[in-house]
């Protein structure tokens, strides 16, 4: 699960330069670099999964898993890729 983690940790560099303004060229030059890191990572992902985790993750990627779709065999999955941490509960907001 490194790229995960990879991923991870580049992602919040991306997103932290995200967040402010740019101030110097170098600042668009790291954002490039960061996105180009990414889309390494990306292309070492492993996406052969249980078809239950991969319904999961599809959802969770889609905006949110609903509770059913976090089936044991998928907290297993996230427990032994010690990726559980990754992911939380909320509720749904209603639009009342």
């Amino acid at each position: 699960m490194l790229n995960l983690q990879e991923y991870s940790k580049v992602y919040g560099d991306f997103y932290q330069c995200a967040q402010s303004r740019p101030t110097k060229p170098a600042d668009f030059d790291n954002v490039r670099d960061f996105a180009r890191q990414l889309s390494e990572i990306y292309q070492k992902f492993d996406f052969n999964v249980p078809e239950e985790v991969n319904r999961f993750l599809q959802a969770v990627a889609d905006g949110g898993a609903p509770l059913d779709f976090l089936s044991e065999e998928v907290c297993d999955w996230l427990q032994q890729h010690n990726t559980s941490g990754h992911y939380r509960i909320v509720a749904k907001v209603s639009s009342k």
